[in-house]
């Protein structure tokens, strides 16, 4: 048997598990701009590639455009040719010559109006207009200013809280990047989702988990999805998961110091958190 767990890159469909009550909101269309925080590998990218699964979506990866607009103009583009094949009225949409990213969202605005329709612009990676913004003050702003007057868009960005910095980036006289997004945050599995996820209840052939070891998993990774998948990917044997030794979560550890994914989000930990990316994050942790 395949182990199903997964370690790498963003899931959907039946390997995506819970957020149910957050998709359901941003499906829902009522909110016309949500902001979702979380620290490195939670399900950001996962999230905002289920939604695309389930409405009109067009997915743009800041990171992957290097900082440079055009090449988010690019990409959305190229997403419009993609998406054309499920939703055939996105094909309409007017030709934009250039690199103008606001006239591109605005097109897409009246097509979807003028078809009936709802798009959702899901934006990866979004700490990445920092340094657009960089070079163009003007930026967060025009594009502020664009989602809130195109009624047939929805704006859903998610981004680590590095993206508090657009508060200092504004304009005397003008409203921060944000004001007016409904913020969300994104945490930990819930255990009923973390139990699901274990068991791969989802699939055609879930597993058979003890009990005492569910619990386990689920205390050592306080359901940080990353986390259980990569222990459960280690401990899978035989078809199904074995009970854990310390060598066993020694290599997660060690994998998950290299990757470096909680280094950053360790210093925006106030005294309190008590989470596993505590422990998870120093060489000197132990779980």
């Amino acid at each position: 048997m395949i182990n199903p767990y997964i370690v790498s890159g963003p899931v959907t469909g039946e390997h995506f598990y819970g957020r149910q009550a957050l998709i359901t909101e941003i499906t829902s269309a009522r909110q016309r701009a949500i902001f979702i925080v979380g620290m490195r590998q939670i399900g950001k990218t996962s999230l905002l590639r289920q939604v695309e699964t389930l409405v009109p979506a067009l997915f743009l990866d800041v990171q992957f455009a290097a900082g440079q607009l055009a090449h988010l103009v690019r990409q959305l583009k190229r997403q419009l040719g993609r998406k054309g094949r499920d939703h055939p009225w996105l094909t309409t949409v007017p030709t934009v010559e250039g690199d103008d990213l606001f006239t591109m969202l605005e097109s897409i605005n009246d097509t979807a109006e003028a078809k009936g329709q709802t798009v959702w612009v899901l934006v990866d990676e979004t700490e990445g207009l920092l340094s657009m913004a960089g070079l163009d003050p003007t930026l967060l702003h025009r594009l502020r200013g664009t989602l809130q007057n195109c009624p047939a868009l929805r704006a859903v960005l998610v981004a680590g809280k590095t993206l508090s910095k657009t508060d200092t980036l504004r304009s005397e006289g003008m409203s921060p990047f944000f004001s007016g997004f409904d913020l969300r945050y994104l945490g930990y599995l819930t255990p009923s989702t973390s139990e699901a996820l274990i068991r791969q209840r989802q699939s055609e052939t879930p597993i058979e988990v003890d009990d005492e070891l569910v619990a386990e998993l689920v205390d050592h990774t306080g359901g940080h999805p990353l986390l259980l998948q990569l222990l459960c990917y280690q401990l899978f044997d035989g078809g199904r998961p074995r009970p854990f030794q310390n060598s066993d979560v020694d290599a997660v550890l060690t994998r998950v110091r290299h990757m470096g994914i909680f280094d950053a989000d360790f210093d925006y930990l106030s005294d309190a958190c008590c989470g596993p990316c505590q422990k998870w994050a120093r060489p000197s942790a132990t779980i």
